[in-house]
């Protein structure tokens, strides 16, 4: 303990607080890549600039990797900032504090398009017990996707991450089938997806689908979902997280005109049950639900 009695650890934690927020930060272009020696205890804040065209058509992505010699889970601890870093930076909702992702010894946070405001967002590090050698990548990954390509992101759990295909009204018909190509990078990754038409979806509710994992061998495995897109407009598509750890994804479109049914259907039919009259039945329902 200090001479005043209060602990010395507490006293210097206070006082790196607010440090950080008074310091200037090293600016990283969005999207770009920077490489950082960050020494034991020490922190560093990099500032990124979001236009409001990256705002209105992107998911702000965020990786922190770990390329120190020896491998550490808690190497750093990583927090996000929409505008200004406040006193104490670790009051935010954004941050994480272990590696999310193990395969790869990164920390990875994301903010989608509803989320995403055109601001100043700041990234600060707070280093353990040892130095860290550190890449910082910054991204913008499209929502918009379309036939020719594919677009890549990656997803933590708890997070939702959108994209969508425009169709025009020469695409649209019965005979339409608009299919999602979902991959998994990793067979860490635990996700689901949700199709809605016009808008964003909010809440996990049917049909939606369970990405499927990787091979053994390693080979990666397409997740396929279809819709029917009966008028032109906005389809979107929800990635969601789930499980454990973080991970990489890719996701793409095809249209086709021979015919379409569905994905989810039967999921949707197995959500609903009848309940007679004058009956009653116990159920339960399992957390978390959107």
């Amino acid at each position: 303990p200090s001479s005043s009695g209060m602990p010395r650890l507490a006293f210097t934690v206070v006082a790196l607080a607010a440090v950080v927020s008074a310091e200037v930060a090293v600016r990283i272009d969005c999207p770009g890549i920077v490489s950082h020696s960050l020494p034991a205890f020490s922190y560093a804040d990099f500032s990124i600039s979001v236009s409001e065209e990256q705002a209105s058509h992107g998911n702000l992505m965020i990786e922190v990797k770990d390329e120190s010699e020896v491998a550490m889970h808690n190497a750093v601890e990583v927090y996000l900032h929409a505008g200004t870093v406040p006193r104490d930076p670790r009051s935010t909702q954004m941050f994480v504090k272990t590696y999310t992702d193990r395969e790869h010894r990164a920390f990875a946070l994301a903010v989608n398009v509803l989320q995403l405001q055109p601001l100043t967002y700041h990234v600060v590090l707070l280093a353990g017990a040892r130095d860290a050698d550190l890449e910082i990548s910054i991204d913008i990954v499209g929502t918009e996707v379309d036939p020719s390509h594919s677009v890549h992101g990656h997803i933590c759990p708890g997070e939702w991450v959108y994209h969508h295909y425009r169709t025009t009204g020469s695409e649209a018909g019965p005979e339409t089938s608009l299919e999602w190509l979902v991959e998994a990078s990793s067979s860490a990754l635990t996700a689901r997806i949700k199709p809605q038409f016009g808008s964003p979806p909010l809440r996990l509710t049917p049909p939606s689908m369970r990405l499927t994992p990787p091979s053994v061998d390693g080979s990666t495995s397409q997740t396929r979902m279809s819709v029917c897109p009966e008028v032109g407009g906005d389809y979107w598509l929800a990635v969601v997280g789930e499980g454990d750890e973080c991970g990489h994804y890719s996701v793409g479109v095809k249209l086709s005109t021979s015919g379409c049914v569905a994905s989810g259907d039967e999921e949707r039919s197995s959500a609903i049950q009848t309940l007679p009259l004058g009956r009653f039945e116990y159920g339960e329902c399992t957390a978390p639900f959107q």
